[in-house]
């Protein structure tokens, strides 16, 4: 389906751009994507026009959803799962082609986006029949968990249905700026972090049931806590009496202020 060149004549581009135009064909407006190569690789290219064509407009305009669900710099990224299989799933599943084109509806809706989001998540997960995400992670973690001599990464899972909801709003977000409408961020998976920038959302859930989070510590070295490394830090928890170098000094701290402000 995609058609590959291996040599465009005489590029007029600057060092390092990956969309290119050769002088040939300056007057007509053509376009290529050449990339550049790796690992000491050579370097190919991609006429746009033909591919477009070769795809067909429907699918060309779902692109923008395919870079950006299974991860990029303004999502969040889908362990395991990347973008060529997002582009084969395009070509031939009609119920992801469904969902992908929700987010290129400048009108569509927050439910809309979120049900689309999942159902997308679902079929690349492989479980387009499961009625939601944690159901998957379930019988993802089981299937997993039966054969398994070591612990199962979290990340191998899905994502649950809370996290996923603000991952397909930034999705949403992102092809949404791609596509030039006007969107606004702070709805769609964003928060201002220090009233500076932004941070993405992660989800609106505790990062674990209340009985673990009484028990999570930190290993944390001199000074470590003050970082995003720090185990308790990440999972937006305050460190306890349990953690090796800290001891909770910043819970014990709190806990001394609150037992003079109530004198």
């Amino acid at each position: 389906m995609v058609i590959r060149l291996e040599t465009i004549p005489a590029y007029t581009s600057c060092p390092k751009n990956c969309h290119q135009k050769s002088r040939s064909d300056s007057r007509s407006g053509r376009l290529y994507f050449s990339p550049e190569a790796k690992f000491g690789g050579t370097s190919s290219a991609w006429d746009i026009s033909e591919m477009k064509q070769k795809l067909g407009t429907d699918v060309s305009n779902l692109i923008p959803f395919c870079h950006a669900v299974p991860g990029c710099d303004t999502t969040s990224h889908l362990y395991g799962i990347g973008k060529g299989k997002a582009v084969q799933l395009l070509l031939s599943n009609k119920s992801f082609r469904d969902s992908a084109a929700i987010f290129g509806d400048k009108l569509a809706s927050l439910d809309d986006i979120v049900a689309a989001g999942e159902r997308a998540l679902l079929i690349l997960y492989g479980y387009p029949d499961v009625s939601n995400l944690d159901t998957a992670r379930k019988l993802i973690f089981h299937r997993k968990v039966s054969p398994a001599t070591t612990f199962v990464h979290p990340q191998e899972l899905p994502s649950t249905q809370a996290a996923a909801k603000y991952h397909s709003l930034r999705v949403y977000c992102q092809v949404q700026i791609w596509l030039e409408n006007p969107v606004d961020p702070l709805r769609l998976g964003w928060k201002l972090q220090d009233n500076e920038v932004f941070a993405p959302i992660k989800t609106d859930l505790p990062a674990a049931p209340s009985q673990l989070l009484k028990i999570i510590k930190c290993s944390c070295h001199i000074d470590g806590c003050d970082s995003e490394k720090c185990t308790c830090k990440k999972n937006g928890l305050e460190c306890i009496i349990a953690c090796r170098t800290c001891k909770g000094s910043s819970l014990i701290a709190n806990l001394d202020y609150r037992m003079v402000a109530r004198r």
